[in-house]
């Protein structure tokens, strides 16, 4: 993903798969080539993890619900979702749950550190 070229915004379409998501939250990984992008699309939301490169899906987890915020943690071993009802944190190279807080959140980040997550509603 070429920042000088592109830019995606607050719901800016891209097409995946031949279908459209709207952009609701972007994140980098620290030091890495992939993208999170927290989408909203009718019964389609969820966050979508791509290889920044070459704009690859390696991974996609519906939701059900608007994703509002996405982080990566400092060392982007893992990454952080919230949704209006909950905060997910998952594996960045599985996206397997780690851990979930029944609190839902518009904005997220990691310590410096990476051993607190914010998050605000």
């Amino acid at each position: 993903f070429d920042l000088e070229k592109a830019s995606l915004k607050e719901d800016t379409k891209i097409s995946i798969d031949l279908k459209q998501a709207k952009c609701r939250s972007l994140s980098f990984c620290p030091g890495d080539d992939k993208l999170l992008v927290g989408t909203k699309n009718g019964t389609e939301n969820g966050c979508l993890l791509f290889d920044s490169k070459g704009l690859k899906v390696l991974n996609r987890l519906d939701k059900g619900t608007w994703i509002y915020a996405t982080a990566f943690s400092p060392d982007g071993m893992m990454y952080a979702i919230g949704t209006r009802d909950s905060t997910d944190l998952r594996g960045t190279s599985t996206g397997q749950l780690i851990h979930s807080f029944n609190h839902g959140s518009k904005s997220i980040k990691f310590s410096k550190d990476g051993t607190r997550v914010y998050c605000n509603d």
